[in-house]
Formats: structure tokens, sequence, C-alpha cells
């Protein structure tokens, strides 16, 4: 009885010892564990609110967070009417300054500036074009300058001497205007030649040859033989397609090749 007695109390202390220690133990590794995140939840066990959402998206009910409206994926600048409008009217300076300096080396330097500006902006500053365009400009001059003594060869009660005065300028004008045309065609294609300083040549022959035609034309009603009245109208007809030539002809003496 007292042998059992002394082995009872050693097992339960036993006992006792490792429920402790095994406690300790326990307590120890939990308070050892890192916190578990509301991130790493969401992670480990899916976040519902965020699986719902993508899925509204995927089917269109509401629209991705970052997504642009399509009218921000263009550029919305807008080209002003008026600078549009200005740049049109208002060819650059120094287009204008070009034709200004070139005119002045013309026989009629601000005739020569008022009719070419307005192309300022075709023009730009190509010495080529120039040409060309004050030789259209001619040709347009003489086409008024001869529809001016056309009306006059119309007129009834004219002299015989102002009729045949009349239609001797309208043969020259016509040569005139004929000479100029070939002029400004030999002018657009002189690249194309073969030798350009004989194609040269060969166009400022043919405007001499126009101012000597419109020459003639005025000659015929020099002197008594032609009423004053017809003289004037004819000279201020053909005083224009005169000086418009003569500038076209310096232009071209001026031109480098």
């Amino acid at each position: 009885m007292e042998g059992f007695t002394s082995t009872k109390p050693s097992v339960l202390s036993c006992h006792i010892l490792t429920f402790l220690f095994t406690t300790i133990i326990l307590l120890s590794i939990l308070h050892n564990a890192p916190p578990v995140s509301a991130a790493h939840a969401k992670l480990v066990h899916g976040d519902s609110s965020h699986q719902n959402l993508k899925h509204a998206m995927k089917a269109g009910t509401i629209p991705a967070k970052n997504k642009r409206p399509a009218s921000h994926t263009k550029s919305s600048r807008v080209k002003s009417p008026t600078t549009t409008s200005t740049h049109r009217l208002l060819p650059p300076v120094t287009y204008t300054n070009f034709i200004k300096t070139s005119c002045s080396a013309t026989t009629y330097p601000p005739l020569c500036f008022q009719t070419l500006s307005p192309h300022a902006s075709a023009i730009k500053t190509n010495p080529w074009q120039l040409s060309n365009d004050a030789l259209t400009i001619s040709i347009e001059s003489a086409l008024a300058a001869s529809a001016t003594v056309s009306k006059l060869a119309q007129q009834r009660g004219l002299a015989h001497r102002d009729a045949a005065a009349i239609k001797d300028c309208m043969g020259n004008i016509a040569g005139s205007i004929g000479l100029l045309r070939q002029s400004r065609e030999a002018l657009r294609s002189v690249g194309r030649s073969d030798s350009i300083v004989f194609a040269m040549d060969s166009i400022k022959t043919w405007v001499s040859a126009a101012i000597t035609d419109e020459s003639s034309c005025t000659d015929e009603f020099s002197g008594g033989k032609v009423s004053e009245g017809v003289k004037r109208e004819v000279r201020s007809g053909i005083a224009r397609f005169a000086k418009t030539t003569s500038n076209a002809l310096a232009l071209i003496n001026h031109l480098h090749y």
C-alpha cells in the first residue's frame, strides 16, 4: 500500500509537466507566426466583389475604369478658319518682297508689282514661274486690247481711213497674241529643250516681236489721218498690253540658265 501511494504522484506529475510543456510550445509558435493580411486572405480565398466586377466588365454592363471614351482618343484640335483664310489671302512677306525686288528691274515696276503680287502664293520665289505668269498677264492684256479695238471696228460712221487703220491694228494684236502664247509654251518646256540657250534666245525674240507688232498698231493712228477720238480709245486699250509685255521681257532677260 505504501508502494502504490508513492508511485501515483510521480505519474501525475509527469502528465502535468508534459501538458505544460506542450502548451508553452504551442503558445510560442502562435506568438511568432506572421499575421494573415486582408490582401493575402483575398488572394487565397478570393474576393467575391472583385470577381463580380470583372464579370460585369466582361459582360459590358460596367465600363472599364481606365478606358477612355472614343471621343478622347483622337485630337480635338481644330484649325481656325480665320487663320487658314488669312494665309490664303495674305501670302508670306518673303514672296511679295521677291516680286517687288524682281519688278524693280522692269520698265514699269509699279504695274509689274500690281499685276503679279496677287499670284505671290503660286510664284513663291521662283523666277521662272514669275516670268511665266508675266507672259500670261501680257496675253490677257493683249486680249483685252483686241476686244477694245474690235468694238471700235463695229462702230458706224467711221471714216474709211479709220476703219483701215483699225483693221491693221487688229491684225497686229492677233500676231502679238500668237507670239506671246508661243513664248509661254516654250518657257514652260525649256527644261526639255536640247539647247536652253537657243530656246531662251527664241523666246526673247518672239516677245520682242510682239512688242514691235504693238508699236506698229499705234503707228497706224499717228499723224492726222485718224480722228483724235479713235486715237485715244485705241491707245488706252493697248497701253496696258504694251507695258505688261515690256515687263515680261525684262523679267525673262534676268533669268539665269
